[in-house]
């Protein structure tokens, strides 16, 4: 499909569309990268060390892109289980001593030799082509609880578990709002999501009450400025420096914040640093092309030639926003901090590297619409439609 920009009345195909923005927000984070890692470079004595750890990071997710645009989509949908098995295992392996790699108190991550990574990022894209899948071979039973709604909710809980006792409840919450939105749109009951919600939620404040640290961390949302040294410290100084950005921000490279006031200014808070450097004009930006990606995402949705791609891509195009939307309203001070990066832009690792990869499914699912569409083949299936 073909679609006319209103600004310069340039044609562009959607797949193309979708891989400038990603292009766009991955080089804009390049770019705050290296300004935030410069400062951590002069005082380590090195030159270039950080940027150059990001870079292999967005190399190795760039070519995760290509694999995953050149892969198969019904290779996909018949792995859907083995890849959902795949993921939970891996969430097990980093329980396993010399495997699992404890950092900050937390054990998030596999190591092997020199590569460190977080399974729970593998476990997002699997829940979502899990759901996709059983969600198109069972349409059928979309109104039967036990046969049609509870198997993708166990599936769901437990990645829930495994990820909470890691414990990671950022990402935890996100599988589950994943899952919810993916079971409505492929047309189960309200009811269903109704009754399941209010179940969950006594759930959910067991595990928050049941963690000191969140309870302060909840706490202190509410007045950050009540504790500025101590557990508000970190969004006071984000707060800061989105302040003294203004409109049209300090100039690249002339953050104060990032001169070890703020921590994890490289990663969770790049958001700020960036408003501090390049103002409300640059975060208006990045804002923009998030909503770009989810209605570019929409688009392959809606084109997607089939059930299953359908659902998938408005999937990874949730998956990506919903990231970005809580990473910048942590920033703003707006949400609870959590630990959930910036997608494209925070400092690389894991997280970059399957955001890549769910977008190279998401720009594979646009190129077949391409193809249906150029062959008048008409998509089956519409997002949401069968629920009302």
């Amino acid at each position: 499909m073909r679609f006319r920009t209103i600004e310069t009345g340039m044609n562009l195909r959607i797949p193309d569309a979708l891989l400038l923005v990603v292009a766009t927000l991955t080089a804009t984070g390049c770019v705050m990268v290296y300004s935030t890692t410069s400062v951590l470079d002069y005082a380590q004595g090195v030159t270039w060390s950080w940027i150059l750890k990001h870079m292999a990071w967005v190399l190795l997710g760039a070519l995760a892109l290509i694999a995953c645009r050149r892969t198969r989509l019904d290779w996909l949908q018949e792995n859907a289980r083995l890849i959902a098995l795949v993921s939970i295992l891996l969430l097990l392996l980093v329980f396993f001593p010399g495997l699992g790699a404890r950092i900050n108190g937390a054990r998030r991550w596999i190591k092997l030799g020199f590569l460190t990574f977080q399974p729970s990022e593998v476990a997002k894209i699997a829940v979502l082509v899990f759901l996709a899948d059983f969600l198109t071979r069972k349409a059928h039973l979309r109104f039967d609880f036990k046969r049609g709604f509870l198997p993708p909710v166990v599936l769901a809980g437990l990645v829930f578990l495994f990820v909470i006792v890691e414990p990671d409840f950022g990402t935890a919450s996100l599988v589950l709002a994943l899952t919810g939105i993916m079971l409505l749109l492929g047309g189960t009951r309200l009811s269903f999501l109704g009754y399941t919600g209010a179940l969950a939620l006594p759930l959910l404040g067991a595990v928050l009450i049941a963690a000191p640290y969140r309870v302060k961390r909840l706490m202190t949302f509410w007045d950050p400025w009540s504790d500025p040294e101590g557990k508000g410290y970190q969004v006071v100084q984000s707060m800061l420096a989105l302040g003294r950005g203004g409109f049209g921000g300090v100039g690249l490279g002339n953050s104060n914040q990032k001169l070890n006031y703020l921590p994890s200014s490289y990663s969770d808070f790049i958001f700020a640093i960036l408003g501090e450097e390049l103002g409300w004009l640059g975060a208006v930006l990045v804002l923009g092309l998030f909503a770009a990606l989810l209605w570019l995402g929409w688009q392959a949705a809606r084109r997607a030639p089939d059930a299953f791609s359908s659902l998938l891509a408005m999937g990874i195009t949730m998956m990506l926003v919903l990231q970005a939307a809580i990473n910048i309203a942590v920033v703003t001070a707006s949400v609870p901090t959590k630990g959930i990066p910036l997608p494209f832009l925070s400092f690389g690792g894991s997280a970059l590297v399957l955001n890549l990869a769910a977008a190279g499914i998401l720009l594979r699912i646009a190129d077949e619409g391409e193809k249906a569409e150029a062959s008048d083949a008409l998509p089956v299936f519409s997002p949401g439609a069968s629920n009302i």
